[in-house]
């Protein structure tokens, strides 16, 4: 397994990241630039490489940018998270309307680990595989006799 590499990720993601609105303007190139070379500096900056925190603050990046372009990665997220639906696209569509979870935060950081490492093979460890979601409608939970305040 090769060290973590901004250069070994899509150019149109870096640049989505680099110029993206949550991106602070004092981490940007001086000079507005499509130059990839130019632009790892400043991701760079942002984050040495990703976070869980990172991909809090970029997933409509990740999702919109760099997954819409990696269909083997789409495939694997949705058979770590259970999400089927068809091609590629409806699991994209699936994972973009799921909270932002520890389990969901923790499979996207591994994703970006794989693909920046380079070495082209998507695993997830034990830990963080397979974790069955369950979805809760409040309304329609019977309250318990439980008092809320003793």
């Amino acid at each position: 397994m090769e060290r973590f590499n901004w250069n070994k990720l899509d150019g149109e993601f870096i640049k989505a990241v680099v110029y993206s609105k949550k991106t602070d303007p004092s981490l940007r190139p001086i000079y507005p630039t499509q130059e990839l070379d130019l632009l790892i500096p400043s991701i760079r900056t942002i984050c040495d490489r990703p976070t869980r925190r990172f991909i809090m603050t970029y997933r409509e990046e990740i999702e919109g940018v760099l997954l819409r372009k990696n269909e083997s990665a789409v495939l694997r997220i949705g058979e770590a998270l259970e999400v089927s639906g068809g091609n590629y696209l409806n699991i994209l569509n699936q994972l973009s309307w799921l909270p932002m979870t520890t389990h969901l935060k923790n499979v996207y950081l591994q994703t970006l680990l794989c693909l920046g490492e380079g070495d082209g093979e998507l695993y997830y460890r034990a830990d963080i595989r397979f974790l069955y979601r369950v979805q809760i409608d409040m309304r329609k939970t019977m309250a318990s006799g439980i008092p809320m305040y003793a």
